[in-house]
C-alpha cells in the first residue's frame, strides 16, 4: 500500500476538519451564516506554540491544539493554519503533484512550487467541488523540526485577496514551546483506562489498529495489516509497541500523543462526534480495556 507523507495526512485532517466545522460555498451547496468576526486584528495561541494574528474581517473557530479554521466575513472563503513536525521534503510532492482531498476533490497546481524568504508555496485550482474554487498552500520550516502550514481556499476571484492575508499572517507568527501533552485535563481524563480500536478493509487490503491508555500514564498499541490474493495473505506486517501517552484540550478539540519506548511518537488530533471519536479524522471504537485500567 502506497503510503501518504506525514504533511499529506496533515493537510488533508485539516481540510476536512475545515469543511466538517463550517461548510462554505466551495464544498457545499448552500453556506451558513456568517459568524462574528475581529473588528481588529487578534491573536491566537495553539497549545503546540504557535501564535498568529487574525486580520479584520476574519473569525476563529475554536482552535485546536495544533491547528484552527479562520473563516471571512463572506463565509465563501477559509484559511487552516497548523503547526506539525515535519521536514520541508515531506511537502515537496504534494506542492508538485497535487493533493487528493477526499469526496472527490483534487486540488491541481497551477504553477510550479516557489519559495521566497523561506516561504514554500503554490498554487492549485480545485477540481471536483460543488462550485468552482482556488487554494494556495504556503509553508514555512521552523526550528525543531516543524512545519507552520497555512491553507487558503476561496472562489476564484477571491483566491489574491486571501493569498495575501496568508501572506500577512505567515509574515507575522510567533513560535514558543509547546504545551506538553499530560494525563490530567478533560480529554486526559476521559481518555484514562480506554481502548480504542480501528478497522479498516477494502480493495484487497485490511489492517487493525489498537490502543490501550492505562491510567497510569502507560500505553500499548497494536497494528496488523496485509493483502489478500485468491484467498492467500501477501504483504502481512505488524507489530505492537509501548510508552507513556499524554493528551492536551477537550472531546470536542484535543490531542492525544503517543511517546514509544523506542523514541518514535505519534500524534492524534481528537474530536469526538456523534458517530464517535475521530482520531486525525477517522472514527474508532471504543471497547472494554481488558488489558488495563
Amino acid at each position: 500500500m502506497k503510503k501518504k507523507s506525514l504533511f499529506a495526512i496533515s493537510l488533508l485532517h485539516c481540510v476536512l476538519l475545515a469543511c466538517t466545522m463550517m461548510p462554505l460555498v466551495v464544498f457545499a451547496q448552500s453556506a451558513k451564516s456568517a459568524p462574528a468576526t475581529a473588528a481588529r486584528t487578534t491573536a491566537v495561541r495553539l497549545e503546540s506554540g504557535l501564535t498568529l494574528f487574525v486580520p479584520v474581517g476574519w473569525a476563529s473557530q475554536a482552535p485546536a491544539p495544533s491547528n484552527v479554521v479562520l473563516v471571512d466575513v463572506a463565509n465563501d472563503s477559509l484559511i487552516v493554519a497548523s503547526l506539525d513536525a515535519g521536514d520541508i521534503s515531506m511537502a515537496s510532492a504534494e506542492l508538485t503533484n497535487g493533493i487528493t482531498m477526499g469526496k472527490g476533490v483534487f486540488l491541481s497546481p497551477t504553477a510550479t512550487p516557489k519559495q521566497v524568504g523561506g516561504v514554500y508555496s503554490n498554487s492549485f485550482v480545485a477540481t471536483g467541488s460543488s462550485t468552482p474554487a482556488r487554494a494556495v498552500v504556503m509553508i514555512r520550516p521552523v526550528n525543531g523540526g516543524r512545519l507552520v502550514s497555512l491553507i487558503g481556499v476561496a472562489p476564484p476571484a477571491r483566491m489574491d485577496t486571501v493569498a495575501k492575508v496568508m501572506a500577512t499572517m505567515m509574515a507575522g507568527i510567533k513560535l514558543e514551546s509547546a504545551k506538553a501533552p499530560s494525563t490530567n485535563g478533560e480529554l486526559a481524563n476521559y481518555l484514562k483506562g480506554r481502548y480504542l480500536v480501528r478497522f479498516y478493509s477494502g480493495n484487497g487490503y485490511s489492517e487493525k489498529h489498537e490502543i490501550w491508555l492505562c491510567s497510569n500514564g502507560e500505553f500499548r498499541s497494536s497494528f496488523d495489516g496485509g493483502g489478500f490474493t485468491q484467498g492467500v495473505a501477501s504483504g502481512a506486517f505488524g507489530g505492537t509497541r509501548i510508552g507513556r501517552w499524554g493528551a492536551l484540550g477537550s472531546r470536542a478539540n484535543g490531542s492525544l500523543t503517543l511517546t514509544a519506548s523506542d523514541g518514535s511518537v505519534s500524534r492524534f488530533d481528537i474530536r469526538e462526534v456523534s458517530e464517535g471519536l475521530m482520531p486525525n479524522g477517522t472514527k474508532w471504537l471504543r471497547g472494554n480495556n481488558e488489558l488495563c485500567r
